[in-house]
Formats: structure tokens, C-alpha cells, sequence
């Protein structure tokens, strides 16, 4: 192996994982200066170093580019006129009860006021349009627009959904005026792959209108998975087969590969001799068809990827059957990296790479006892299986927070099943069905049909296995030193027979069965204000108590806060069970989600300000407290029900001999000075701002009978509803207070000690990106601690 491509790998993936960009001109004289000191010694460490230093300096320069793209800050909430064209299909659905369209654009001129808009150079923008009006794939429109920077939510656990955007190349994300379809300015072309894979989209979709596989069978053909149900992803993620319905590197390998299957048995071919001549005339047929199947899937970057292992792989089989598999795969890496450095930002590309690795280790090398081909085949099946779940699952429990235990027996199945079976018979099908022959029409209902049977019979299975209960293994506190050692516990395992070191594997895995538990200590309470956007969420932590006020928003596309932030962080803090569930009120940016909550973890008491119909809770009623831990709990309010929601918030005070946090809902300025003027407003060291900072709220009564030291404002980014409002802002600033914003910061701590009240690093700026700007940390305001 060349022992420099590792080195330019490692270049090459090494800057997008870095918080800040590297200087330009330092790398550049670094380059120069390694270039200089190997032209005299002719040494492969230099080498290596040398192209270590190119793949940095490459990366650096793509990073750059990639940071100048994005949305300015001075634009984010203005309303801008772009210009551009449609790119990949148009997903329609409905939010919030209204018709949604979503889709990307490829920016060309972006203006302000008339005016071009100051330090931009936008790429992609990915928009909603709230209307019935359909737009088609590749045309070109002017439209007015409101925009944000790509952002996520940033928490401990669950998607990065900021990083996936970057790595997407989307500049800019937002949504279409009400007025925003300004003007046509040109049809989609006729020649362009997006039109003819729109066109096979509507096509299919009309085809294959009365099979029940059809949102399957669209998933697998054009990449389109917006026919599948939240329910059916669900169901695939619990048993480990979504990426059977994503087009990845395994289906463009199925459809090329198929034509290297023809070739190779096809004996009357005059290509079939095993010359490297021959291979080459087979090769370039099983290429172009992978060609053409990421066209049709959309050619977006992971499968680019994909085509790009697949290309590298052939070029290997023909020209370099003399080198080592390893080093077709480093460069396949080399030039996926080279070409998109932000491809290690994204899953996909781990699981590929890592999943040809384990490929390549289990299956070429290894000495076996004489058997028949069948036997040999299927013992190879098997552990190709085994060593990919073995490997993947430390990935999986990164990723996803827990992983399916019943996905081994569901992927031995699913994946010949659909590989061998249903997606040929589709691609036939497909095929036929395009030929202009006499009996092409009727070869290909047969296929179809095959291939829907198949896929039902798939899904049946899939919905037989047990229920994630029971299988899907969820393990409490896993951090990211756990995972990696049990990363190195899993490469271990699947090594060969030979290698002494799997006894460490046991040992290794320790960490991940058993983690150690961070608990607060007995009279100390851990405050965890979680990142949910527009809505709430806290999870209050004693010695042996667990409390979570609110569960954030609902979203219009009915995934929930409490799926995408809380429960992911809830499962990275150990916490498997609640003590306590307390809905302020019935608002869906504070109870979105209790349902899911419910279901997933044993919840002991629900307590609301609101009836919440099948909760089975009890009301909050004020004067009500308890004491657990030397940590005080106390209801302030309501004592009465008001007609304005807002009112009925629970408002619950918890308090330690050193400091004390309110959280108060979504109260107005009226309750609060009826707190007030009842002297039921404690001093309070943490105060949570009422209503994400709305101007309704945070009175001068308020902020005057608290006193707060901190004041933590828990708002969505870029919000249409302006919160934190400025005079709110104002006021607290007055008071003295320290201010704190999710939107900027991330999940927030504080930890209510008997010796004082200390606030811990914001979740922001503990794992930072090159893209995103500086957090702010708090300046002036009260005496305050840092842990």
C-alpha cells in the first residue's frame, strides 16, 4: 500500500471536523516547504507528510468556499428576491392543515431592496411554499423569500440536522411569501436528467397507482420516499432496513452488477475470454447503467459517492487485479473526500466505507475447508452479515440512540430478499415496460407484481418481529468514550480467527454495559433548559428524583420535539424513567409530544395546568410541595381557570439552600403581578423566561420580586414571532440579570448547589463547527460560577 494515500485520506477528512477554518497561507507554506525538503530526500515519511499536507490544504480551501456560501447573518429574517431554478423533485404534504411544498433552488442572483444582497454567494436554498400551486422540477422562478442560516437543534444525542444541511451544500433555508411566486422565467428543459426523472416519478406513480407496495417500490426506483408513511419509517428503523429504501451504495452496486452478472455468464459473448480487454467491454456496460440508475435517483452527493466506489471498484477489477483491495479502497475514499470534504459530516458515508472495510476483512484472505460452492456461499453470507452488525452497531448508537437488536434476522432476510429479488424484477420490469416490443407490456405487469408481491411479503415479516420494547436496545449514558471503545471491541471481533487480541473485547465493551451515572448529590438539583426551538422543555435532576417540565413542539410534518431533542438527551443522561411529566398547559410548543414520551419510558405522575384528554393526569394545583433530596418543589399557581390558555400555565418553583429556579410557563404580565401583589413570587437565581420572552410577559413585577441572577430565554432561531422581544431584553438587562438563549447557545445547564448556583458550558460551544459563529458566553450581570 502507498503510504501516502492513508496520509491524504486523513487530510482530505481532517478540517471539516475542525471548530474553526485553517489559515490559507499557513498551509500553503507548509506545503511548500515539505515539497522543497522531498525533492532532496526521496523518503516515504516525507511522502506521506507531504500529501498529508495537500489533502489539508485542498479541504481548507473547500471549507472556505463552503463558509462564504452560507447565508450572511446581516440576512437572516430579511425577505430577499431570488432567482434560480427548481433542483431534484418537489415533496408536497400538508403542515399544519395547509398544502406544503418543499424543495430546493439553486440560487443565481440574490437581491435587497433592488439591490444585490451584500457579501453572498449563495449555492442551494432549500424552501417551503405553503400553497396548492404546483411547481415542477427544473423550472426557473423569481421569488420573494425569507431567509435563515442553515440551523438544528443542539442537544446531547438525536440528528444533527445543521451539520446534514452543510453537508448538503444547502447556503440557506426558509419560505415563500404569501405574494412570493413572482415570475416564471423559464419551463423546465426537456434534456435535463431532473425533468426525466420528474417525468418517470409521475409515471411510475401512475403505474404502479393500485399495488400496495407502491411508496416501497417509489423509494427503491427513484429515491423518492415522501409515498412512505411516518409509520412505515418508523417500523423500518425499528428493525434496522432503512437503508434498503434509500438509494445508496448497495443499489447502484445491484443495478451494475447485474450487467457484470450477464457478462460473466453469458458464454456466447465474444468479451468473455477473462482478458483485461474483455473485462473492460463488460465493465463499461455495468457503469453506464449504475450511471443511469443515480440519475434517476436523483444523483444527489451520497449517491455520487456511491457511484464513485463503484467506478473505483471496476477500474481495480479491470486494470489493477495485481493490487490490494485496500488501496482501491483508500482511493475511492481519497476521491470522495476530494471531491466533497464534507462527506464525513455525513452518516452515510461512514456506514459505506466502514461497511466495505468489514467486507473486504471478512471475505477475502481467509483459508476455508474444501465444501460445496453453496455452502461456502452461504457461510460467507453469514458472516458478512454478522461482521456489518457487529461494526455498525457502535454507529447505530451514536446515531440513532439505540439500536435494534432483531435487526440481524431482519436484514438476513430483507437484504437478499430485496436485492436478489424485488429490485431486479422492478429494474426489469421498468425496462420492459419502456421497450416498444409486443410482449414487453406483458413481461412487465408480471414483474411488477412479482416485485410488489415480494415487498408485501417483506413487510409482513417486518411488521411480525417484536416490537422495539423488547428489541431495541437503548444503553442509558453511553458516552462518546464508551462508544469508542466500543468501537475498537467491535473491530476485534470481526478480525480473523487468528488474532490474539479479541480477548479484550469483553473488557472493552465494560464501559458501554456499565456506564457511570452522573447524579447530582443529595441537596443539589441539575437544571437542563434542552434546545426544542419555539417551545419548552427542562429537565430538573436530583440525587434520586427526575423531573421534565413541558415536552416542546409538535412540527407541522408531525415529527416532535420530544423525538428529534428529548428523548435522545434524556437516553444520553441515563434517564430511562420520570418521576414526574408536568405540561404547563395544553399549548402545542410545550405539550407536543407527551404522547411519544409516554410510550417510550415509565412515567410514575403527569401533572397539568390543563385537562390533557388520555393522559390519566392530575391537575397542578397551587400551594402544593414536596421535598425530595433536600430539594424543595413548589406550585405556584393556578388556583383557578382562566380563558386564556397561557394563564393556566403550571408555575413551579424548586429551590436548594444556594439558589432557586422559576419556571413559570407561559404566564402573562397579569398573573404575574397577581404573584406579585400576593408575595408568591420567591427571589429566584434562574428564571425562565415566561413565553419565550414575549412582550406579554417578564413585567417589571416579575423581574422586580425575582431578582434573577440568570434569565434563560428558550426561543426558536429566527422566530416569526420576534421573541425575545427588545424591551424584554431591556428590562432583564436592567435588573442586572445574565442573559442566556437557546437559539444561540444550545441546551443550557445550571446546577442549584447548596453552596451557590453554577452554570456549565453551553452545548454550542462545546462542540462547535467551522461555519457557525462564536457563542456568546455571559458577561457582567450577578456574581456567577462556571463549572
Amino acid at each position: 500500500m502507498p503510504f501516502w494515500l492513508p496520509a491524504l485520506v486523513a487530510g482530505l477528512a481532517l478540517p471539516a471536523a475542525l471548530p474553526w477554518l485553517l489559515p490559507l497561507p499557513l498551509v500553503a507554506a507548509l506545503i511548500f516547504m515539505l515539497a522543497g525538503v522531498r525533492w532532496w530526500w526521496q523518503q516515504a515519511l516525507l511522502s506521506a507528510c507531504l500529501a498529508f499536507a495537500v489533502g489539508l490544504g485542498w479541504s481548507a480551501v473547500r471549507m472556505a468556499t463552503v463558509e462564504a456560501s452560507l447565508l450572511p447573518p446581516a440576512l437572516v429574517g430579511q425577505t430577499v428576491e431570488l432567482t434560480g431554478r427548481v433542483t431534484g423533485l418537489v415533496e408536497s404534504g400538508q403542515r399544519f392543515g395547509r398544502p406544503l411544498q418543499r424543495f430546493r433552488l439553486r440560487a443565481e442572483t440574490c437581491e435587497l431592496a433592488g439591490q444585490p444582497c451584500p457579501d453572498t454567494a449563495l449555492t442551494t436554498v432549500q424552501l417551503n411554499f405553503y400553497s396548492a400551486e404546483p411547481l415542477h422540477p427544473d423550472e426557473r422562478w423569481r421569488l420573494r423569500v425569507r431567509l435563515k442560516r442553515p440551523h438544528g437543534f443542539a442537544n446531547p444525542g438525536g440528528f444533527d440536522y445543521e451539520s446534514w444541511l452543510v453537508a448538503q451544500g444547502i447556503s440557506a433555508t426558509g419560505s415563500i411569501a404569501s405574494d412570493g411566486l413572482l415570475e416564471p422565467l423559464s419551463p423546465p428543459r426537456s434534456w435535463h436528467p431532473t425533468h426525466w426523472r420528474a417525468g418517470a416519478r409521475k409515471w411510475l406513480d401512475q403505474r404502479l397507482a393500485e399495488l400496495p407496495a407502491r411508496p416501497l417500490l417509489l423509494a427503491l426506483l427513484v429515491g423518492d420516499g415522501s409515498a412512505l408513511s411516518d409509520a412505515q419509517w418508523e417500523r423500518l428503523r425499528l428493525t434496522g432496513t432503512v437503508h434498503l429504501f434509500v438509494v445508496s451504495g448497495l443499489h447502484i452496486s445491484l443495478s451494475g452488477g447485474l450487467i457484470l452478472l450477464l457478462g460473466r455468464y453469458w458464454r456466447r459473448l465474444p468479451w468473455n475470454s477473462g482478458s483485461q480487454r474483455s473485462m473492460l467491454l463488460t465493465w463499461l456496460p455495468a457503469l453506464g447503467v449504475a450511471l443511469l440508475y443515480a440519475l434517476l435517483a436523483g444523483f444527489n452527493l451520497p449517491i455520487r459517492r456511491a457511484l464513485v466506489m463503484f467506478a473505483v471498484a471496476g477500474c481495480a477489477l479491470v486494470g489493477w487485479r495485481t493490487r490490494r483491495p485496500r488501496d482501491a479502497w483508500l482511493l475511492a475514499a481519497a476521491i470522495v473526500l476530494a471531491a466533497d470534504p464534507l462527506a464525513v459530516l455525513q452518516v452515510g458515508f461512514w456506514f459505506s466505507f466502514v461497511t466495505v472495510a468489514v467486507i473486504l476483512a471478512v471475505l477475502i484472505g481467509r483459508s476455508e475447508a474444501p465444501a460445496p460452492d453453496w455452502q461456502r456461499w452461504l457461510r460467507g453470507w453469514w458472516r458478512v452479515q454478522w461482521a456489518c452488525f457487529v461494526i455498525g452497531a457502535p454507529l447505530v448508537l451514536v446515531l440513532a440512540g439505540g439500536l435494534p437488536l432483531n435487526s440481524l434476522v431482519a436484514n438476513a432476510v430483507a437484504i437478499p430478499l430485496v436485492s436478489a429479488l424485488a429490485l431486479p424484477a422492478a429494474v426489469v420490469a421498468l425496462l420492459a415496460g419502456a421497450l416498444p416490443l409486443p410482449l414487453a407490456d406483458s413481461v412487465s405487469d408480471v414483474c411488477w407484481l412479482l416485485s410488489d408481491r415480494l415487498l408485501q411479503w417483506l413487510w409482513r415479516f417486518l411488521e411480525w418481529l417484536p416490537d422495539a420494547g423488547i428489541w431495541l436496545w437503548q444503553p442509558a449514558g453511553a458516552g462518546v468514550a464508551a462508544l469508542a471503545f466500543a468501537s475498537v471491541a467491535a473491530l476485534l471481533l470481526v478480525l480473523p480467527r487468528p488474532f490474539s487480541g479479541r480477548w479484550l473485547a469483553p473488557v472493552l465493551l465494560l464501559p458501554l454495559l456499565f456506564p457511570a451515572y452522573d447524579r447530582p448529590a443529595t441537596g443539589e438539583a441539575r437544571v437542563t433548559v434542552l434546545d426544542v426551538g419555539q417551545g419548552l422543555s427542562v429537565l430538573v435532576r436530583t440525587r434520586s428524583y427526575t423531573l421534565l417540565y413541558d415536552t416542546g413542539p409538535v412540527f407541522g410534518s408531525g415529527l416532535t420535539a420530544a423525538q428529534a431533542a428529548v428523548l435522545p438527551a434524556l437516553r444520553r443522561f441515563g434517564v430511562m424513567a420520570l418521576d414526574e411529566l408536568m405540561i404547563s398547559h395544553n399549548d402545542s410548543d410545550h405539550a407536543g409530544g407527551w404522547q411519544v414520551l409516554q410510550a417510550a419510558l415509565p412515567i410514575a405522575t403527569i401533572r397539568t395546568g390543563e385537562p390533557l384528554p388520555g393522559a390519566g393526569a392530575e391537575p397542578c394545583r397551587r400551594g402544593s410541595e414536596w421535598v425530595v433530596d433536600d430539594v424543595t418543589f413548589r406550585l405556584l399557581h393556578p388556583d383557578w381557570r382562566s380563558s386564556r390558555s397561557n394563564d393556566n400555565s403550571c408555575v413551579l418553583w424548586v429551590a436548594t439552600a444556594g439558589g432557586s429556579v422559576l419556571l413559570p410557563g407561559d404566564i402573562g404580565s397579569a398573573i404575574e403581578a397577581e404573584l406579585a401583589w400576593r408575595a408568591e413570587l420567591p427571589p429566584s437565581t434562574v428564571v425562565v423566561a415566561p413565553h419565550h420572552g414575549s412582550r406579554s410577559s417578564s413585567s417589571d413585577a416579575l423581574v422586580t420580586a425575582t431578582g434573577a441572577a440568570h434569565v434563560v430565554f428558550s426561543a426558536g432561531y429566527a422566530n416569526p414571532f420576534r421573541h425575545p422581544a427588545a424591551e424584554v431584553v431591556t428590562r432583564w438587562q436592567r435588573s442586572g440579570a445574565v442573559l442566556w438563549n437557546t437559539a444561540e447557545q444550545g441546551m443550557l445547564e445550571f446546577v442549584l448547589a447548596p453552596d451557590g448556583v453554577r452554570w456549565l458550558p453551553p452545548q454550542r460551544s462545546r462542540w462547535r463547527r467551522f461555519w457557525q459563529p462564536p457563542v456568546p458566553l455571559p458577561t457582567g450581570g450577578q456574581s456567577t460560577t462556571k463549572e
